[in-house]
């Protein structure tokens, strides 16, 4: 009974076709946008490390010229011994040089008496009057920390100025090789027809003609291959400005439509003053 119902569950379990095992499926790649270039570019860029640092450091002297009336002190001590007693071996002669006990120094040879030293000093110095110089001192702190402040905000212009440069030109790049290679096909296709025409001798084409089409085929090939390259440079420029190694490879850049910008110039002394004002 045992045999014939294990026999049925066998048959039954062959019966079943297997499922087939569906492949994992590929992760999603990541497009980025200008705004994630510039928060990647802003989070590891190197100078703008440096001009917080340098901030730091004016707010820490403006702390210290804060408290440039508080008065100051300076504290020396000195100890010193045991020092060991010595005398001449043979005073009557002038020329004798021997020492009593001129054994090495020890705590049980130094024989004779023992003495201590000990001595001190204590400075102190409090500002009265400075004639100005305190007030002086925590307004140019001040300055310092107003320039550190600045120093960020430029130091963020340029990052940003330098990730929207690369972008852009990624971007123009991109859309001239997506029309130049269109272009490259249709050339292609033109010259095909050209060749069928002139072989059929076709009197309204010329093999000038056919050389016409060659040599604005070769521009267009150096155009393309200039916007490749020029693709390929802000592509390592972005790179570089944002610290992403896989950026054109797993991590994608987001497609935007370039867009003259609407923007009416102001007059040149206004440019100027703002230049002047912001530097």
């Amino acid at each position: 009974m045992i045999w014939m119902v294990s026999s049925i569950l066998c048959w039954s379990l062959l019966a079943v076709e297997p499922q087939p095992v569906s492949a994992p499926s590929p992760e999603p790649t990541v497009a980025l946008a200008l705004g994630d270039l510039l928060d990647l570019a802003l989070a590891q860029d190197g100078r703008l490390r440096a001009a917080h640092a340098q901030l730091a450091s004016y707010r820490a002297r403006y702390d210290e010229a804060r408290w440039a009336w508080f008065p100051a002190a300076k504290l020396q001590l000195l100890f010193g011994g045991p020092i060991g007693e010595r005398r001449l071996a043979c005073k009557s002669d002038p020329t004798c040089v021997e020492l009593e006990n001129a054994s090495s120094w020890s705590f049980g040879d130094l024989g004779g008496e023992v003495s201590w030293a000990a001595g001190g000093k204590l400075e102190a110095a409090i500002p009265l009057y400075t004639f100005g110089k305190l007030s002086s001192v925590k307004k140019a702190a001040a300055a310092g920390v107003d320039a550190g402040q600045a120093g960020i905000v430029r130091v963020r212009q340029e990052v940003a100025l330098e990730v929207r440069r690369a972008y852009y030109g990624w971007l123009l790049a991109n859309a001239a090789e997506e029309v130049l290679e269109e272009g490259e096909g249709k050339i292609k296709e033109a010259e095909k027809k050209l060749l069928k025409m002139l072989e059929e001798f076709n009197e309204d084409v010329t093999e000038r003609d056919l050389h016409k089409l060659r040599f604005y085929s070769a521009q267009v090939k150096t155009m393309l291959a200039q916007a490749r390259q020029g693709k390929e440079i802000s592509l390592a420029a972005l790179r570089f400005l944002t610290g992403s190694e896989d950026l054109g490879q797993q991590i994608k850049l987001a497609v935007a439509e370039l867009r003259a910008p609407k923007v009416e110039l102001e007059s040149r002394e206004h440019y100027l003053k703002q230049a002047r004002l912001q530097r």
